[in-house]
């Protein structure tokens, strides 16, 4: 099995024309708005940022987009592009396995997150690895700021690290690959039976995200409560070493047969590495409303709050070195520290305080998160005992050329040292 999607269930909740999305907004189901005010994540439309969404098959209906924009009082600043590669057609069903309600949510999460950034479809040719190698080449080599993906085939199939070459050739050139861990708990691809992870997200090149479940005040959308969504796909590859960004974490086992959990330590790449909310997401669909759940719509949300980050800073982060950013800060998360995805197997893995083979991270405090990445890790005194991380941190390089910090170096007893 080469491809699956990454949507775990889709309701339909109206078929009435005449009905909003706005009328579903109960404290559980959520929309792009809703999170960026929930996570503090810093106001903007996205502007000279192109975003790319990467598919494996389906069409869309242009209808569905404009309707669930529209009861979000949101109006695109550039039409949606749709990129057809190695023969792949456009073409929307509602029997194609998910596929056009896949591009449908990707679609909608990233347009009513940033509305005025340059939005790409590339649809390209599923079932084969070099079909969905060039479906990813196509956005790189398109200058894609951030890319985001939302299909997956289980490690345990053995395709696994065929898109490296064009996920490294990514990370050198500073843009982020955005992929969904799944909806099948610790069960990377469902009916396996085996603890298991998806591959893209388990490649190191990449930022993994998992699912929550946020609960918020429905008239402020200030953030209540998130506890980990129990189909948040994570766990520990058996194809990826650790990462150096990873090293000495602990992913905790948990067994439901007797409810006892274990922290080990991590034996390969760990993943997700931030989390969004996995549920539910209100939005048109073939002419309905439907509420659509699964890491498919947590990827998206990821991508299109980075994607807020390079439009407001103004630049990509510094190549390679996004992962050590994103580990490089607990409190630049709200640490979700409460659940558990052993669902449908009775192993799995549970959320604790910190890193987790459930959400990861966490989920991004939006403005802390920006600080974080956007200055290189580096942090100021602000005032007396205080250090600060503090945005696009520059130094002067000459009389009148001040450049962004790359690396910075400490001196040791052991001579100097790259601290980053």
């Amino acid at each position: 099995m080469i491809t699956n999607t990454h949507i775990s269930s889709a309701t339909v909740l109206s078929t009435d024309p005449a009905d909003s999305i706005n009328n579903y907004i109960d404290g559980i189901h959520v929309t792009p708005p809703i999170i960026a005010t929930a996570y503090s994540v810093p106001a903007s439309a996205g502007a000279n940022v192109k975003v790319g969404i990467v598919s494996l098959g389906g069409g869309w209906l242009p209808s569905d987009l404009q309707a669930s924009l529209g009861n979000l009082n949101i109006t695109l600043a550039h039409p949606i592009t749709t990129v057809l590669v190695d023969g792949a057609g456009n073409v929307f069903s509602t029997s194609d396995s998910n596929a056009s309600l896949e591009n449908t949510l990707d679609l909608y999460c990233i347009a009513a997150m940033v509305p005025s950034a340059n939005i790409v479809l590339y649809t390209g040719v599923g079932g084969t690895t070099s079909g969905w190698a060039n479906v990813f080449q196509r956005a790189v080599n398109d200058g894609c700021d951030v890319i985001t993906h939302s299909w997956g085939t289980d490690e345990s199939f053995g395709y696994g690290g065929f898109l490296e070459s064009v996920f490294a050739n990514a990370a050198a050139q500073g843009i982020t690959i955005v992929c969904s861990t799944g909806d099948y708990g610790s069960e990377g691809a469902i009916a396996l039976g085996n603890v298991s992870v998806d591959y893209p997200a388990t490649s190191p090149n990449v930022v993994a995200v998992g699912g929550t479940v946020l609960n918020y005040n429905t008239g402020t959308y200030a953030r209540f409560t998130e506890t980990a969504a129990s189909g948040s796909g994570g766990g520990v590859s058996t194809l990826f070493a650790v990462p150096t960004w990873q090293t000495g974490l602990q992913a905790n086992v948990f067994f439901s047969s007797n409810n006892v959990s274990q922290l080990t330590t991590l034996t390969g790449r760990g993943i997700p590495d931030v989390s969004a909310p996995f549920r539910t997401y209100p939005l048109w669909y073939n002419g309905s409303i439907v509420g659509v759940t699964g890491t498919s719509a947590s990827a998206p949300i990821i991508a299109g709050i980075l994607a807020r980050y390079i439009s407001i800073s103004g630049r990509r982060p510094i190549p390679l070195a996004l992962h050590k950013l994103l580990y490089a800060n607990a409190s630049a998360y709200f640490d979700v520290a409460y659940g558990n995805n052993d669902n449908p197997l009775t192993t799995g893995f549970a959320a604790n305080v910190g890193w987790d083979a459930v959400t990861g991270l966490g989920a991004p405090n939006g403005t802390a998160l920006y600080q974080t990445i956007t200055s290189a890790g580096t942090r100021v005194k602000t005032a007396t005992n205080a250090w600060n991380y503090v945005a696009n941190v520059r130094v002067k390089t000459g009389a009148t050329t001040w450049a962004n910090v790359r690396s910075v170096w400490t001196k040791t007893i052991n001579g100097w040292s790259q601290t980053f």
